[in-house]
């Protein structure tokens, strides 16, 4: 029996799709937290919470890609779940970039500004002070075909994994 009883009886392809459909809707999310249209000195306070949203569907979508290929979802070394990989968002797409992943340089330059702040839980935890950071939005239209490249992968590999009907 599995530590995790959420990973007994599923391939990491079929886990993958729905990881993918819920990095999707935390992207969503964050921009019903932190409108485009809504100047961000408005409700400034909403905006942690919305790259903390951010990153979780960064984080998903990283891990989607993996399970799409076969990762261990688990918490052993090299596992999703383990602590080196976990809410490191810089390892997570290095490893995926290693399976194949392809983005975008402005993709990559977010990615790496926001990873230190998500393994510190900098935006759950909030610490006084100011962090300059790209805006939500912004954060979310680069996000946007990074998922949906990944969720062409995962469906594809899902499919595949269920061989030839």
């Amino acid at each position: 029996m599995s530590a995790n009883p959420l990973l007994e009886g599923r391939s990491p392809q079929q886990m993958a799709i729905g990881v993918i459909s819920d990095a999707e809707a935390y992207r969503e999310a964050a921009l019903l937290v932190e409108p485009k249209e809504e100047p961000l000195f408005v409700k400034a306070s909403l905006v942690a919470p919305a790259w903390h949203l951010l990153c979780h569907s960064t984080e998903l979508a990283m891990k989607a890609f993996l399970l799409s290929h076969g990762a261990d979802p688990g918490s052993r070394p090299g596992g999703l779940l383990h602590h080196s990989l976990r809410h490191n968002l810089v390892a997570l797409y290095e490893r995926a970039q290693e399976k194949g992943l392809t983005t975008s340089s402005k993709f990559e330059e977010i990615l790496a500004e926001l990873s230190p702040f998500h393994e510190a839980h900098i935006f759950r935890y909030r610490r006084q002070g100011y962090i300059s950071l790209p805006t939500p939005h912004i954060i979310a239209e680069a996000l946007e075909p990074v998922i949906a490249n990944i969720k062409g992968v995962v469906r594809q590999r899902w499919m595949e994994s269920q061989g030839p009907r």
